[in-house]
């Protein structure tokens, strides 16, 4: 597989989890596109803050687990008929 020849594990997880964190970074500062009334921005500014939170657990564990499926033992072994 073209990952496995192109990263060492570790170096693919950081990737995966870089990308998907500046997604969470993109999501969070369009969270300044938004207008409310005066009011309402420090609800707003916490929801940001808990969905960039939630967003970035989800890159942790998502890149985890990409990782885990791309270098599982067997992977691009033939298989037995």
């Amino acid at each position: 597989m073209a990952l496995r020849a192109s990263y060492t594990r570790p170096e693919l997880e950081r990737e995966l989890h870089e990308m998907l964190n500046l997604y969470a970074l993109e999501t969070n500062a369009l969270n300044r596109s938004v207008r409310l009334p005066v009011l309402l921005t420090p609800l707003r500014d916490q929801l940001a803050s808990g969905l960039h939170r939630v967003m970035n657990t989800a890159a942790t564990q998502l890149a985890s687990e990409v990782v885990r499926f791309v270098y599982r033992r067997g992977r691009d072994e033939p298989r037995a008929n």
